[in-house]
C-alpha cells in the first residue's frame, strides 16, 4: 500500500471547502488551480480531478488519473 497521499485536483470549491476536505480525509492532498496552465501542470500526477470539461490536452496530461 502506498504511503503517498491521493492527489485531488479541484478547479472550484465553495468557500472553505478545500480546507474541510483536507481536514476530514487522511492521506489526501487537495490542490486547487483556476488557470489552465496550472491545471495542466498539476493534473499530471493527480488521481482525481474535478474540472469543468476534459479535452484531449487535459486527458493527455493526466497520466495518473483514476476518476
Amino acid at each position: 500500500m502506498s504511503t503517498e497521499p491521493l492527489k485531488v485536483l479541484c478547479t472550484w470549491a465553495p468557500p472553505g471547502g478545500l480546507e474541510r476536505i483536507s481536514r476530514c480525509m487522511e492521506n489526501i492532498e487537495v490542490v486547487f488551480a483556476e488557470e489552465r496552465a496550472e491545471i495542466l501542470t498539476l493534473i499530471g500526477d493527480a488521481e482525481v480531478a474535478f474540472v469543468p470539461e476534459f479535452d484531449a490536452e487535459l486527458l493527455a496530461a493526466a497520466k495518473q488519473l483514476r476518476w
